[in-house]
């Protein structure tokens, strides 16, 4: 039996009778909540004064001493406090970070409440199968019925792609990254705790779940299964690839029992044929230059690198770019506008560093520089015709993609002598990971993340889980005024929210410090900001594509 959701109403009108005692100071009505006993409650408060402090900071405040008579006052007008659930460590962290949210409204009991929004399936956390890009968001919202929704998308291609999905078709809904979604499932500042509430009051969908590090899944499921336990939340993941799912997700078949064939749903798609490209034939990039000047139809090339994918098109007349040296709101015009090229008939030739959607459509060709078996099979899902797996001579494989990409490759090798170019089969991807699961051990969290929550370290856990540079670094593009005035509170504050990270384009640490150098990005903190002419086609990659494009 699903338990009913939780009520916070009791704790409303608490915090206004604590409020009424104390003169409607915040810091005395927190200090007085944990001196009467109510240590959750008192941790809550904490976040009217500015912020949900780590532990020994937040005792040193809630300690402090309370004016004379005020705490037998408290005694005797107010009854006993709300009963709370038995809750573990890691829940109970959650539960303050969710009441703190409600707390900084200014009429708490107005806003949209836990798990308000009618959903046809119980709270928890639930998985889909692998499913093709749309047909997975289709089926996410015939799972919940009617109401709104929260989406999150993994990728730049995922998000754009909702988008798109949603607006032709007049549905409401609001996309995010999964980048916002942690920041919001770890937040811990006045500013960004009140989009918690907004958060937990719809259900959740979240696309390319399969995309994320088996570390940094483990940390968002117990981020995610937490919230769904305290506050009766429905989470679904829309993976794109089969995977080994953590042990919170319950597998939710699709099509359903009761609607069986009412609602029949295509296999993913498989290309024609499977072109594996062997080492002895690797060619350069002017070499798939020339070569896709001999080519017809449309075709998709996808490399990893920034730097390749702008020599790439730069060697290749009429290509489109798809790459992070733009930044997203540049890239999702790019998207719209290769659409419209599209649906009137023009051929198209992408060069691509982060995957489209396939709203984009398929492709005859797809071109693709060796990588983990996930990857291809993604990419494979927008090809209507031969999908090549092209080794290069002047482009690495990372070598973070080492071991994988000798499992892909013994699993590629078997397929093209059996004649099978299904990379998207689901057992062949669950093999794929098991075999990867049984050269290593599981990526299981640090221990240190489960500490900082059941320790109630909320500043440190949200430092923790926020956006890194060490690979890349955010340089903020003055694209439109809108973008121009989030680089004039950033340049005045020093505070970037994740969600204006839609406005940034990524360099690497050399490229970063390269540009400041020049004179052409100024730092500014975390990210930088573009002072130098931002090409209205390549964005930061305009020099590679020039130089690409150069007469030797």
């Amino acid at each position: 039996m699903t338990p009913a959701p939780l009520s916070l109403a009791p704790l409303f009108a608490r915090v206004a009778r604590l409020d009424d005692l104390t003169g409607h100071d915040p810091l005395r009505s927190a200090a007085l909540a944990q001196a009467l006993g109510e240590p959750e409650l008192a941790r809550a408060l904490l976040a009217r004064s500015g912020g949900l402090l780590d532990h020994a900071d937040a005792l040193k405040v809630l300690n402090q001493p309370l004016p004379d008579g005020l705490l037998a006052r408290a005694h005797a007008e107010l009854g006993p406090a709300p009963a709370l659930p038995q809750w573990t460590a890691s829940e109970r962290e959650m539960f303050i970070r969710g009441l703190a949210g409600y707390l900084l409204a200014e009429q708490p009991e107005a806003q949209l409440q836990p798990a308000s929004t009618d959903s046809a399936l119980a709270p928890g956390l639930w998985i889909l199968p692998a499913l093709p890009d749309t047909e997975r968001w289709q089926a996410g919202l015939e799972c919940l019925g009617q109401g709104p929704v929260t989406w999150a998308g993994t990728s730049w291609g995922s998000r754009w792609g909702l988008t798109t999905f949603l607006t032709e078709r007049g549905l409401p809904g609001t996309v995010e990254s999964t980048e916002q979604l942690i920041a919001t499932l770890s937040a811990v500042w006045s500013w960004n705790l009140p989009r918690l509430p907004e958060l937990l009051s719809r259900p959740l969908l979240i696309d390319g779940l399969h995309s994320l590090p088996q570390a940094r899944l483990n940390v968002v499921t117990q981020l995610l299964q937490d919230a769904a336990s305290v506050f009766g939340w429905t989470v679904i993941g829309l993976p794109g690839v089969e995977r080994a799912w953590p042990a919170a997700f319950q597998p939710l078949p699709w099509p359903p029992a009761d609607i069986g064939a009412a609602t029949p749903t295509r296999p993913p798609r498989t290309p024609l044929a499977l072109d594996v490209q062997p080492v002895s034939r690797r060619l350069t990039l002017p070499g798939v230059a020339r070569e896709l000047a001999q080519q017809q139809g449309d075709i998709l090339v996808v490399l990893p690198s920034r730097a390749s994918a702008a020599r790439l098109a730069g060697l290749v007349e009429g290509a489109t770019l798809l790459s992070t040296s733009l930044c997203p709101v540049h890239l999702g015009q790019q998207a719209n506008e290769l659409l419209m090229r599209r649906r009137r008939g023009e051929r198209a030739l992408v060069v691509a560093t982060t995957l489209p959607s396939s709203v984009l459509g398929t492709f005859d060709q797809v071109w693709h520089l060796p990588a983990p078996l996930p990857y291809l099979a993604e990419a494979a899902a927008l090809c209507s015709g031969t999908f090549r797996v092209l080794p290069l001579l002047d482009v690495a494989v990372p070598q973070a993609w080492n071991h994988q990409w000798q499992l892909t490759l013994e699993m590629l090798d078997a397929m093209t002598q059996d004649g099978d170019a299904a990379l998207s089969g689901r057992a062949r991807q669950q093999a794929y990971h098991a075999a990867l699961n049984a050269s290593r051990a599981e990526q299981l969290p640090p221990a240190h993340y489960s500490d900082l929550r059941a320790s109630l370290q909320y500043a440190s856990l949200a430092a923790e889980l926020g956006p890194r540079a060490e690979n890349s670094v955010p340089v903020l593009i003055p694209w439109d005024s809108a973008a121009q005035q989030v680089i004039g509170t950033y340049r005045d504050t020093g505070w970037l929210s994740i969600a204006n990270l839609r406005y940034a384009a990524w360099l690497t640490p050399s490229e970063a410090w390269r540009a400041i150098r020049r004179g052409e990005a100024e730092a500014g903190g975390w990210a930088l900001i573009w002072t130098a002419p931002y090409h209205p086609v390549y964005g930061l990659a305009a020099e590679a594509v020039l130089h690409a494009q150069a007469p030797d």
